[in-house]
C-alpha cells in the first residue's frame, strides 16, 4: 500500500508528510461561501479544516517545491491565489473521503499502522525501524506517537478507500480505438499570416482611433501606485537567553518524556496451527539464532517471513499484538516463545537482546531542551512585542525606522509598482493592509496598524508615496492606442479575408500529414483540424495571438490496429487509470451532495491576498 501512496504521491498529509512523501492535491472546484467558524477555513459535512491545517499543508508544499526545484524555486509563485486553493482542495478531498470511511465504518488496524511506520525509511537505522529514531523525528516535528499514528491510520483509511473506487477497466478493444484515435493522421494545408506585419500596413484613421479609445478607457487607466517601508517581525527572531537552571529544571520536569522504553530484538513467525508450532519450537529451541531464522523460514507462510526468517529488528510492547508482545516481554533471553495464538494463526518468536528502558542523560537531550525553551520565550516575547506594536506604531507616527529599531528589525523598501505588484517578502499584500494604505491616514503617510500574516509573521508598514489610480488622457497614451487599434483592425481584415477563402492554390503556405502532437502547429490550430466534426474539404480560420491562420483538411488516415499491438498492450494499464480516475472523480461528487462542502472565504483570503 506504501508503495502505491507513492507512486501516485495522493495521501501525503501525515506520515507522508515532509517526513516521508511530497503532498498532492485535487477536489473542489466551488462552494467558497460562508459557513465555519473563525479558527476553521472550511467544513466538510461536520468535519472541520482548520486554518492551522492550511497553513501546514502550503509550508510542506513549499518546501517540497524548494527541494525539488532547487534554484529555479521561486517563492512568490507558492503565495499565488491559485495555489493557496489548489492546497484546500486537497485537504477538503481527504476529509470528504475520510467521513465516508467514517460512515462506512472503514478501519485500519493497529498492526497495519505500525507495518506502516516501521517501513518509513526516515524511522529507520541501518536498514531497520529504530524506536528511538521514530521518537526523535516525531518530537523534531511536535508530534506525539498516539497523534501520528492516529493521523497515519486516516490516511491508510482513506487509501484504502480510493482504492476501493478508483480500479477502472480499459477493454482491448477500447485500447484499440485509443490507439487508432492518437495515431490518426490527417493531411492539411495551411495559410498563415502575421498581425504585427498586416498591422503596419493599416493607415491610421483618426475618427476610428479615438472611437477605439473611448470604448476601452479602462485599459489605459493608470493604476493606483504605492512604494512601501516595512519591517517584519518572525518569533524565531525574537533574541532571548535561556539559563541553566531552567534546562535542569525541564530536564526534571519532563524526565518521563525522554525516557526510552524497553525494546527487545525479536524474530516473529507466523504459522497455521498450533501442531505446526509446536514442530517448530522443538526444532529450534536450545539453538542459536541464525538457525531459528533458517528453520522458521521453511516454516513460515508469508513472503516476508520466508526471506527474512521473521526478523522484526527492535520493538517495544506497542509495536505488537497484546498476547505476543506479554509473551515476548515477560521471557528471559535469549529464548524462544511460544505457541501464541492470534487472528491469523499461532506465532512463535525467538527473543535475542533486550535493551531496558532508560532515561538518557542531561547532555543527550540538552540542545533539543534549549531548543523548546528557546521557542516558548520567544512565543512569549513575541506576543508581548505584538499587543504593544500597534501603540508603538501610533506614538512615533511615520517615524518607522524608530520603531524597527526598538526590535531588532531592518525597514526594506519597494520601488514605486502598482499597488497589486507590491510585495511583502514574496507575497502579495494582505487586503487588511491594502486597506490600510488606501486609508486616509495610509495616504498621509503614516504608520499603519500591523498586520499578521498566515504564518504567524508581523508586518508593520506606512505608504512612503501613494498615487490614486486615474483615467489618462488620449494625448499621455496616444502612441500605445494607434498600436492597440492597428492591430485590431489588422486582425479583423485578416480573418474577414481568411474567411472568405483563397482560390489559388499557390495561395497556401505548405501542405504535410500531421498528427495530433505534431510540433509544427500551434495548439489551437490542431485541435480545430482534428475537431470530430471537420470533414475533408472544409477550411476554418483560426485566431491566435500574433496570428490568423486558415487551415482546410485534405485527407485523412485511420492506422490499422490489431489487438496484440504493443501500442494496445502498453496502453491499456494507463486507460484503466484514466477510466478509474474518471469514475473515482464522478464519485467525490457525489460524497460532497453527502458531506456540504463549506469555504470561509474571509478566512481564505487571508492565504490568497485576494479582494
Amino acid at each position: 500500500m506504501l508503495d502505491a501512496i507513492r507512486r501516485r504521491k495522493r495521501f501525503a498529509q501525515v506520515v507522508l508528510l515532509v517526513l516521508i512523501l511530497p503532498f498532492a492535491f485535487f477536489g473542489i472546484e466551488h462552494y467558497f461561501a460562508g459557513g465555519p467558524s473563525q479558527s476553521e477555513v472550511a467544513r466538510v459535512g461536520e468535519r472541520p479544516v482548520p486554518v492551522a491545517a492550511l497553513r501546514e499543508a502550503l509550508e510542506r508544499e513549499a518546501n517540497r517545491r524548494r527541494a525539488e526545484q532547487k534554484e529555479q524555486f521561486k517563492p512568490e509563485e507558492v503565495r499565488r491565489p491559485d495555489f493557496v486553493r489548489e492546497v484546500l482542495r486537497g485537504l477538503v478531498e481527504r476529509e470528504l473521503l475520510l467521513a465516508e470511511a467514517e460512515r462506512l465504518g472503514l478501519r485500519v488496524s493497529p498492526e497495519e499502522v505500525r507495518a506502516t511506520i516501521a517501513a518509513a525509511p526516515v524511522f529507520q537505522r541501518e536498514g531497520r525501524f529504530d524506536y528511538a529514531t521514530y521518537e526523535g523525528v516525531l518530537r523534531s516535528q511536535g508530534w506525539t506517537p498516539a497523534r501520528f499514528e492516529e493521523a497515519v491510520a486516516a490516511d491508510l483509511v482513506a487509501e484504502r478507500l480510493y482504492q476501493a473506487v478508483q480500479s477502472g477497466i480499459a477493454r482491448i478493444q477500447e485500447a484499440q480505438a485509443w490507439v487508432a484515435w492518437s495515431e490518426q493522421e490527417r493531411r492539411v494545408r495551411w495559410r498563415r499570416w502575421s498581425i504585427a506585419v498586416t498591422a503596419e500596413t493599416v493607415a491610421v484613421d483618426e475618427r476610428a482611433v479615438r472611437a477605439f479609445f473611448e470604448a476601452h478607457r479602462d485599459r489605459y487607466r493608470l493604476p493606483e501606485r504605492v512604494a512601501l517601508a516595512y519591517f517584519v517581525l518572525k518569533p524565531e527572531q525574537v533574541p532571548v537567553e535561556i539559563k541553566e537552571e531552567e534546562v535542569i529544571a525541564r530536564y526534571e520536569e519532563q524526565r518521563h518524556n525522554f525516557a526510552f522504553p524497553e525494546r527487545r530484538r525479536v524474530r516473529v513467525v507466523v504459522v497455521r496451527s498450533e501442531e505446526q508450532a509446536r514442530a517448530l519450537i522443538a526444532a529450534v529451541v536450545g539453538r542459536e539464532e541464525q538457525t531459528f531464522a533458517e528453520i522458521a523460514a521453511t516454516y513460515a507462510e508469508d513472503p516476508a517471513g520466508q526471506r527474512t526468517g521473521g526478523d522484526l529488528g527492535w520493538v517495544v510492547r506497542d509495536d505488537l499484538p497484546t498476547p505476543l508482545a506479554e509473551a515476548i516481554f515477560a521471557a528471559a533471553v535469549p529464548a524462544v516463545v511460544g505457541p501464541v495464538p492470534l487472528p491469523n494463526g499461532v506465532a512463535v518468536a525467538f527473543v535475542g537482546e533486550v535493551a531496558r528502558a532508560e532515561v538518557p542523560p542531561l547532555s543527550a537531550v540538552r540542545g533539543q531542551i534549549v531548543a523548546e525553551l528557546t521557542a516558548e520565550a520567544q512565543q512569549r516575547r513575541f506576543a508581548e512585542m505584538v499587543t504593544e506594536l500597534p501603540d508603538r506604531l501610533y506614538e512615533a507616527v511615520d517615524r518607522l525606522e524608530e520603531v524597527a529599531e526598538r526590535y531588532g528589525a531592518v525597514v526594506q523598501r519597494s520601488e514605486l509598482l502598482p499597488l497589486e505588484e507590491v510585495q511583502v517578502e514574496g507575497g502579495p499584500l494582505p487586503q487588511q493592509l491594502v486597506a490600510a494604505i488606501r486609508s486616509e491616514a495610509g495616504r498621509r503617510g503614516e504608520n499603519l496598524e500591523p498586520v499578521t500574516l498566515p504564518d504567524g509573521r508581523v508586518v508593520a508598514a506606512r505608504a512612503v508615496h501613494y498615487e490614486p489610480a486615474r483615467e489618462r488622457p488620449f494625448e499621455e497614451v496616444a502612441e500605445r492606442v494607434v498600436r492597440d487599434w492597428q492591430r485590431q483592425e489588422a486582425r479583423r481584415r485578416l480573418s474577414a479575408a481568411a474567411n472568405r477563402g483563397h482560390e489559388e492554390e499557390g495561395a497556401w503556405n505548405d501542405e504535410a500529414s500531421v498528427r495530433r502532437t505534431d510540433p509544427r502547429l500551434p495548439p489551437e490550430v490542431r485541435e480545430a483540424i482534428f475537431a470530430p466534426e471537420m470533414r475533408e474539404g472544409e477550411r476554418r480560420v483560426v485566431e491566435l495571438e500574433e496570428e490568423v491562420w486558415l487551415v482546410e483538411l485534405v485527407g485523412r488516415q485511420l492506422p490499422t490496429v490489431v489487438a496484440d499491438d504493443e501500442r494496445v498492450v502498453s496502453i491499456r494499464p494507463w486507460l484503466a487509470r484514466w477510466v478509474g480516475e474518471v469514475e473515482y472523480r464522478a464519485w467525490i461528487e457525489t460524497l460532497k451532495a453527502r458531506f456540504p462542502v463549506r469555504v470561509r472565504e474571509e478566512a481564505l483570503k487571508a492565504f490568497t491576498g485576494e479582494e
